[in-house]
């Protein structure tokens, strides 16, 4: 079986612990972990195209995938608050003040990018105020913040504590603003779940 993970952060740590110390052969599984990275969206797409059995990703890809006829389906989800966090240059203090600035996510369809969108919604704001970047990963866009190369990025943990500690600020947290969202859904497709039920 071979099961691919949307990003490396610590929300990802327990398929890495369980592969390491053999947690799936003693359960009599042969699982295959694959980082494919770019956010949930593609790790759907890799799971639609059947080269890989299992995906770990933000929820809200697979649903949107199912609500358009996909074969994906959400088999378990650990988490119902997002661990991302919408990290800022010191110097901005409010969301309005981000208006029309550079905000990196890893890419459109992620959960990070989901995240962004709720956060700009409980703000009374749109997406389309702001310049979104697509960059891949958590330390990609922390790199990328520390450079100047964006003014704002919605972080996973460990890199939003790495990103506190060089002086950003924190601007949205989902556990502050009182948004749930599916974070690292397990999700498969209901043609593979039919074929294999033992």
């Amino acid at each position: 079986v071979r099961l691919g993970l949307s990003s490396i952060s610590a929300t990802s740590g327990s398929i890495w612990v369980a592969e390491e110390k053999g947690l799936f052969k003693k359960q009599g599984v042969n699982v295959e972990v694959i980082f494919i990275g770019g956010g949930a969206s593609r790790v759907v797409s890799a799971l639609l195209s059947g080269e890989i059995q299992f995906s770990v990703g933000g929820g809200d890809a697979v649903i949107r995938a199912a609500l358009r006829g996909a074969d994906t389906v959400l088999t378990a989800s650990p988490m119902s608050r997002g661990l991302q966090r919408l990290m800022v240059r010191p110097d901005i203090k409010t969301p309005a003040e981000l208006k029309g600035k550079r905000v990196a996510i890893t890419r459109f369809g992620s959960a990070g990018h989901w995240a962004f969108q709720l956060f700009v919604r409980k703000w009374g704001m749109r997406p389309e105020n702001f310049q979104l970047i697509q960059l891949d990963s958590s330390p990609a866009m922390f790199a990328s913040l520390e450079k100047g190369g964006c003014d704002a990025a919605v972080l996973t943990m460990p890199s939003f504590f790495v990103a506190e500690e060089r002086g950003f600020r924190t601007l949205a947290d989902p556990a502050d603003m009182d948004i749930y969202y599916l974070q690292n859904s397990v999700d498969s497709t209901r043609s593979y779940l039919r074929a294999n039920r033992s």
